[in-house]
């Protein structure tokens, strides 16, 4: 089984790099992609389109978050005119990614959607322009709650696949409560975990990767998890997407 982490950078244009690495996946046969957390992250820090105005940022933080976003507005054709990306949209941008690379198990990351009840961190596993499931973020992290993103009902989704294995989909943070999720992973399932975050001064990658070996070897599971690359007002992107299998040596992408 071939399987991939789709590491994105904020420095590049999302269209481009999303039919890159599809591309990819149809010349390799990849079995699994993985495409990192919060892909409308830009917009979403253009706060005043949600209702963020509760977010607890400096002022001059606030304003180059704002000065970034406006910069970085997704150049997808999909996107209209329009500056939010609804629900509807982003299914329409997996499915596309999923029918050029058909027989691909595509975990689309995720976005933050406004609904009725509220903002949530949302994503969905597709297969050939197909959805096969959608999940979303249970323990949505201290800045998110800043952002006025509600916990998750939903949680972590499960596909059987088409070889008899499961694959797992759970967003960042959530990887660190498995015994909340409904699905619990058997051994030798998949687990995808789609990622976002910054990485302060001194970060050591060594120490984080253990907390996913651990996850892993205590699981006896495959964990991919991928992550952004590049710089935002808010730091570097840490970028080290991995997939991690238990007794094999960790492949990881660099951090550009």
């Amino acid at each position: 089984m071939i399987i991939a982490a789709a590491q994105l950078d904020y420095r590049l244009k999302l269209g481009a790099q999303l039919d890159y690495y599809a591309s990819v996946c149809k010349k390799e046969s990849v079995d699994v992609v993985v495409l990192p957390e919060m892909l409308n992250m830009p917009i979403v820090v253009r706060g005043y389109r949600y209702g963020f105005g509760e977010m607890r940022l400096k002022q001059s933080w606030w304003d180059r978050l704002l000065s970034w976003a406006v910069n970085r507005l997704p150049d997808m054709p999909w996107m209209g005119k329009g500056e939010s990306m609804d629900e509807a949209l982003y299914r329409r941008l997996v499915r596309r990614f999923s029918l050029s690379c058909p027989t691909t198990y595509v975990v689309g990351g995720s976005v933050v959607v406004k609904r009725p009840e509220g903002l949530f961190n949302v994503g969905v596993v597709a297969k050939n322009g197909e959805i096969l499931a959608e999940y979303d973020k249970l323990n949505p992290i201290h800045f998110e709650k800043l952002m006025g993103i509600h916990k998750g009902k939903g949680g972590p989704a499960k596909v059987q696949m088409e070889n008899g294995q499961c694959l797992h989909a759970a967003i960042c943070y959530d990887i660190e409560f498995v015994e909340q999720w409904k699905f619990q992973p058997q051994e030798g399932d998949l687990v995808a975990v789609p990622s976002w975050g910054w990485r302060p001064d001194g970060w050591k990658e060594t120490e984080y990767d253990l907390q996913f070996v651990d996850t892993a070897q205590e699981l006896g599971v495959a964990l991919i998890r991928c992550f952004w690359a590049g710089d935002m007002p808010l730091g570097r992107m840490g970028g080290n997407s991995a997939i991690i299998v238990p007794g094999k040596p960790i492949l990881r992408a660099d951090k550009e």
